[in-house]
């Protein structure tokens, strides 16, 4: 354990001497020939193909090899792709679309993108033995956001991040460069001009902001650079190009917006309805209930252990009648077993990894000796989704995918890198798969359960991939019951969101640690207007649920839970612009203020869509905090106080207070109290936030919360359109839709001097 003490710091395991990495530019280029809507390059090694997903998006792909190299990734969505026009000057290639200009130079490969706004160039393409390198020039004074799940500051310029899915149990720290959830892109930003860069690679990337000041040095370990640029300008064009690419955030199921409840674990059928009884007799709103691994018979997923839960095949359904939804965990690893179904039927379909010599591949997990799915073919995934009918007939419509890095309990922490995936005839192994193992296996799980319930599907995942938003909520994992991971839930999230996850948050409370009660409390403000909401600590741990402490805290804690709900109006509204636009419903101040540059690098504050800014308590006794305003009115959620905008301002906040602001000419609906997101609203409360003149308009969305109808019509929209003058306020109302709310009543209130 050397490494873990002063002897890792010993100066003669240092080196001050400058390291040159032996390199071979890929330099000039040979032929070239344009097929339909794309262009292949031949150069001194290997090609370089050009193509335009769209007018304002530049594929970029770099093979080193001479063979065709077919890159597995199904995160990507099929497009067409754009035409272009191409012409050559003394020194470039030139290709151009209606929006951007591309300039391959003929002798080195280096590019310039061209747009009106601003451009990106590269100083090149690098092989070395262990693979291929992409510089991408850097902007002057710019700002690096996104990169999936990282832990420490919102800001990633200046850190060295690498991309490769790990279950880290030891504590979060800033240090820490590989989590759960890798998704390798990045947005650029400057007031100027922001551009993004998805490198689509499913094994190990290093995205290296540190070394090398004019430039983002990108490395990939299995070869081939396949890389997205997204040419803005701004940063919410960017996260549009990217989930124009990647696809769009999915619309959960309203339940799945509510307050969730989980423990590792809770063990047997009466835990289970002292939990569910005790939300109900304290009148605490509860929409999901997860259950851990002890469920299982033996660790063996699809089972549930008939000791533990005698009467599971009646109470399951009974719950789902109060409207209780239990979400069990389900782990990749099939027990090795003989008896066992599902190992047997998995062997029989030839559904499983297997190593280079055609034998399986079996690693140490939960269940002991276990089989891992091979989730690179289609007919695994179609297998592994009707599996999901033992859940789905208990009526289970929420599955929990945990250890899918996939988790191994070796030295490694995966699977052995020369395992192979067959990938539906193009062999690929584990090493350059890895990445996308995780999100296929919640792909297949969330297609799985659509079906076989025709609803939508609510898939809870540790790992993922660039494109996850499509199929699943993203938790961040194993973190710990310290103010300094409540703190770090800010930019984690933020960074998830600007990197097309808007479906995610942490373990309120922590996993790890005991909590207490002030902790918990001001966690649960916090989630309340997270994007993902649950409550989650791990066996041996204290436990955390809403009313284990005094009831001063108890009451708080339900106070926010019920908040939730009242919102749910205004949060459901985001996420349906999630799924039309991209943009996330958790979003960093800069987003929606690109100008202000203390917003930049803002790590303690956020806002839920455009209109509302939560400034949580994240230290142990702070009874106020400075909160920054940007430009504009703000008024106070909870006095009314009108603030000035673009400056700080010292706010109270006691224990039953998290700091909340709504910027003028806001319109919030919210709702009554209730206990369950798909219970019916009776009212619906329209508030209204002055300012001083000038017209705002929104749509406010309704559907079932439950069903795909919703994409065929079956919605309601409420068309708010509000004019300000210094006299009057006039507020225009105008319904849309086939859809019948469950609320028969508006009712308006004004906030500010009007």
């Amino acid at each position: 354990m050397l490494e873990n003490s002063s002897f890792s710091v010993k100066p003669e395991l240092f080196s001050e001497a400058s390291q040159l990495i032996d390199v071979l530019q890929i330099q000039q280029i040979t032929t070239y020939s344009k097929e339909k809507n794309t262009c292949v390059f031949t150069v001194n090694k290997g090609n370089i193909t050009v193509e335009f997903p769209r007018p304002d998006i530049v594929r970029l792909t770099v093979n080193h090899t001479s063979e065709n190299f077919t890159h597995h990734n199904s995160s990507i969505e099929t497009y067409e792709g754009s035409e272009f026009t191409i012409r050559e000057t003394e020194e470039h290639v030139l290709m151009q679309t209606t929006e951007v200009e591309f300039f391959l130079h003929k002798q080195n490969c280096k590019f310039i993108i061209k747009t009106a706004k601003g451009e990106v160039y590269s100083n090149g393409f690098y092989l070395t033995e262990e693979g291929t390198i992409s510089l991408i020039g850097a902007q002057e004074n710019e700002f690096i956001y996104g990169l999936g799940e990282k832990s420490g500051w919102l800001n990633k310029k200046g850190e060295r991040l690498s991309m490769w899915n790990t279950d880290v149990f030891a504590p979060h720290t800033p240090d820490i460069s590989e989590l759960y959830e890798s998704i390798p892109t990045y947005l650029s930003f400057t007031p100027n001009y922001s551009f993004g860069c998805f490198l689509n690679n499913t094994g190990r990337t290093i995205f290296d902001f540190k070394n090398r000041k004019e430039e983002h040095k990108l490395e990939t370990e299995t070869g081939i650079i396949d890389l997205f640029i997204y040419t803005g300008p701004s940063m919410k064009e960017v996260l549009e190009q990217h989930t124009f690419i990647t696809g769009r955030p999915y619309l959960p199921p309203k339940w799945a917006l509510g307050y969730h409840q989980s423990r590792h674990s809770y063990q047997n059928e009466e835990e289970l309805k002292y939990i569910v009884d005790s939300f109900e007799e304290l009148e605490i709103p509860v929409d999901a209930v997860f259950l851990d691994i002890l469920y299982m018979d033996g660790y063996r997923v699809f089972t549930f252990d008939k000791e533990r839960f005698p009467n599971y095949e009646t109470y399951l359904p009974q719950l789902l009648e109060k409207g209780i939804h239990i979400v069990p965990i389900v782990d990749p690893g099939v027990k090795v077993a003989g008896q066992y179904d599902v190992f047997i039927d998995g062997v029989v379909k030839d559904a499983f990894t297997k190593m280079p010599d055609k034998s399986l591949y079996i690693g140490d997990v939960w269940p002991g000796k276990s089989a891992l799915p091979d989730f690179s073919q289609q007919k695994v995934k179609d297998w592994w989704g009707e599996l999901h009918e033992f859940y789905t007939k208990l009526g289970i419509k929420g599955i929990w995918n945990d250890m899918n890095e996939p988790a191994i309990f070796n030295e490694s922490k995966t699977m052995d890198l020369d395992a192979v995936h067959d990938n539906d005839g193009n062999p690929i192994s584990h090493k350059e798969y890895h990445n996308l193992y995780g999100y296929e296996m919640s792909k297949a799980t969330s297609i799985g359960i659509q079906k076989l319930t025709n609803e939508r599907p609510f898939v809870l995942t540790r790992a993922g991939y660039a494109g996850i938003q499509k199929y699943a909520a993203v938790w961040t994992g194993d973190n710990r019951s310290f103010w300094e991971h409540l703190a770090m839930t800010i930019p984690m999230c933020l960074n998830l969101g600007l990197s097309g996850v808007t479906f995610s948050g942490p373990d309120v409370g922590g996993f790890m640690n005991d909590t207490e009660a002030e902790l918990l409390t001001r966690w649960i403000q916090m989630g309340t207007f997270l994007p993902y909401f649950r409550n989650h600590c791990s066996i041996g741990m204290d436990r955390q649920e809403p009313w284990v402490f005094e009831e001063k805290f108890t009451d708080i804690n339900r106070d926010y839970i019920q908040m939730r709900y009242e919102w749910m109006p205004y949060l459901y509204q985001q996420f349906i612009e999630a799924e039309k636009t991209g943009l996330p419903v958790m979003r960093p101040l800069v987003l929606e203020y690109p100008t202000d540059q203390r917003t930049f690098d803002m790590n303690d504050e956020y806002l839920v869509g455009e209109n509302l800014l939560v400034a949580p308590i994240v230290t142990r006794s702070a009874r106020s905090r400075s909160v920054y305003l940007p430009e504009g009115i703000w008024y106070d959620y909870w006095t009314d106080q009108v603030f000035e905008g673009g400056k700080d301002s010292l706010i109270d906040a006691p224990l039953d207070k998290i700091p909340l602001f709504l910027k003028a000419g806001s319109i919030i609906p919210l709702t009554n109290k209730k206990k369950k997101a798909n219970q019916k609203d009776d009212e619906l409360y329209l508030h209204l936030y002055s300012q001083e003149t000038g017209n705002v308009k929104t749509i406010i969305y309704e559907d079932d919360g439950l069903t795909m109808n919703y994409q065929t019509g079956e919605r309601f929209e409420l068309h708010v359109n509000v004019d300000f003058n210094h006299e009057n306020v006039n507020v225009k109302l105008e319904s849309k839709g086939d859809f019948k709310p469950s609320w028969n009543k508006i009712t308006v209130f004004l906030h500010g001097n009007k």
